[in-house]
């Protein structure tokens, strides 16, 4: 017997269980999804990041991208910079507001999730992440 079904069926329930959390989430009156807090924590890490280099990171189109950078601008959560070297590119930065709360927003996002690991032991964890790299490396 296939366990293909059973297995979907599984991820789309998680899925649905994820997007419920990340609508609770109250740790920010803006209410950013975790795309958007994964998208401000990349910019932070890099400092001069361009909107290409989203692109490239989440795989997505520069459409996408444009529609995200928008959404967290009008959010003010983040500014386009001109870009001295290069006057048809911008680099983007967070806002300092955004600097001062990020670690703290992503912490508790973070703790929110743990309740979906709580009944898996490391080794189930690290079982599980192996299992979802392979699936990732046949796409």
């Amino acid at each position: 017997m296939s366990l293909r079904k059973p297995i979907i069926d599984k991820m789309m329930r998680l899925d649905s269980i994820m997007r419920k959390i990340d609508g609770k989430d109250h740790s920010n009156d803006r209410r950013l999804s975790l795309l958007e807090l994964r998208t401000l924590s990349f910019i932070n890490e890099r400092k001069n990041t361009k909107p290409m280099d989203l692109v490239n990171e989440f795989d997505v189109s520069p459409a996408t991208i444009t529609a995200q950078i928008d959404r967290l601008v009008s959010k003010n959560c983040l500014k386009r910079e001109a870009d001295n070297s290069d006057a048809r590119s911008v680099n983007l930065r967070l806002t300092p507001k955004i600097e001062e709360t990020l670690d703290k927003m992503l912490k508790i996002r973070l703790l929110t999730y743990d309740t979906i690991f709580k009944n898996l032991t490391k080794q189930e964890q690290e079982t599980l992440l192996s299992l979802m790299k392979k699936m990732e490396s046949g796409l």
